[in-house]
């Protein structure tokens, strides 16, 4: 597996990181449609070569229909491997670009790799040699529902 290993300091270059993330899911995955498209990022938080045992899930969606941007993340245990729940970090129809700035300036985050899509896409290095730094997924009715579930405990509301 390819990784890219980036060593990021609280300072412009994390906030770059955070303002290219964000571009690029408002350039590939921004629509209303039934079944929107998500931005899903896997960054490996033990970030050497040799040791690469825990990764923390960036998952940036909108609900069907809804001009609001969800930001959710998650941790993934390798070795045994496990999954903790969504954890939603911001819903908004701009404030969602903070989240992702406070994602990243993460304490744990300060070295990581960018490994791919992890669980849902592996790391592809195509013909052209760009390094797929994350992966674009179409989502489901029972995504879509397990979000909201988890969106509506943030905020306290009962239904949409």
């Amino acid at each position: 597996m390819t990784v890219v290993l980036i060593k990021i300091k609280l300072t412009m270059s994390s906030y770059l990181l955070a303002h290219v993330i964000c571009d690029t899911y408002r350039e590939k995955c921004f629509k209303n449609d039934e079944f929107p498209l998500g931005l899903f990022m896997n960054f490996s938080t033990n970030a050497t070569p040799e040791s690469i045992y825990r990764h923390k899930h960036l998952l940036i969606i909108a609900p069907p229909h809804c001009r609001y941007v969800a930001v959710y993340t998650r941790d993934e245990l390798v070795h045994p491997h496990s999954l903790t729940e969504w954890e939603c970090l911001g819903y908004h129809d701009s404030c969602w670009q903070d989240a992702v700035r406070d994602f990243i300036h993460q304490e744990e985050l300060h070295t990581f790799a960018l490994a791919g899509g992890g669980s849902l896409e592996h790391l592809v290095v195509e013909q052209n040699r760009e390094i797929k730094w994350h992966s674009i997924i179409k989502s489901n009715q029972y995504l879509i529902d397990e979000l909201k579930v988890v969106r509506n405990q943030r905020y306290g509301r009962v239904g949409n």
